[in-house]
């Protein structure tokens, strides 16, 4: 009798010994911490504003500063230490990157730009938005668009001139996509988007090309 109550305390304690275990081993939680820099593939700049966010947690996420830098703190559960981060990168006007880090570590990540679906008008308004500049006979012509309901406000400068508050208006036309400057007068004139990125626009104007970058 006495060798039965001992098994089956023996028994007990086992079981007893494997959940413990188990529910020490689920309780093993650990701080994350990575860094990194997110830089442009083709200029090697940094990249300021892009969304970095540990992968399947929403709460856990950061933008990146001036330099390109981030640095993200998460719980996770580890049996043998904490294991890597997997984060997502998003940046409009870039292709999105999933990269994994190592805990502690730091990784430089190199996003590479998407070339522009020039018939989204929406797109293409979102990226031509802001200030850009070409080199035309050793003069730097800087214009500036800023996007107003269904144009845009535009301003054009150079050492020799100024051109205050244009109109420009942007459309599809023979499959084309136009940005046409309305001047005061009540002229028009076409120049027809060939490529546009984050920071290089290359438009034509008759049978001249134009490079403009962002300024």
């Amino acid at each position: 009798m006495f060798f039965i109550h001992t098994l089956c305390f023996m028994r007990k304690m086992k079981i007893l010994i494997i959940i413990s275990t188990l529910l020490l081993f689920t309780s093993c939680d650990c701080l994350q911490n990575v860094t990194g820099t997110v830089l442009d593939k083709k200029t090697e700049k940094p990249i300021k504003g892009v969304h970095v966010q540990k992968e399947n947690k929403e709460h856990d996420q950061v933008t990146t500063d001036k330099n390109g830098d981030f640095e993200i703190k998460s719980i996770s559960g580890g049996l043998f230490g904490c294991p890597p981060m997997t984060i997502e990168i998003k940046k409009e006007g870039y292709e999105s990157k999933t990269v994994k880090i190592d805990n502690g570590g730091h990784k430089t990540i190199k996003l590479t730009q998407k070339e522009s679906n020039l018939s989204d008008l929406e797109e293409v308004k979102s990226l031509l938005n802001g200030k850009w500049y070409r080199i035309h006979d050793n003069d730097t012509i800087t214009e500036v668009f800023s996007f107003r309901e269904n144009s845009f406000e535009g301003e054009c400068k150079s050492k020799h001139y100024i051109s205050t508050a244009p109109l420009f208006e942007l459309l599809i036309d023979d499959n084309q996509t136009i940005l046409r400057w309305k001047d005061l007068t009540g002229g028009t004139f076409d120049y027809s988007i060939m490529k546009i990125t984050n920071d290089q626009m290359t438009i034509k104007s008759e049978d001249e090309i134009l490079n403009y970058f962002r300024k």
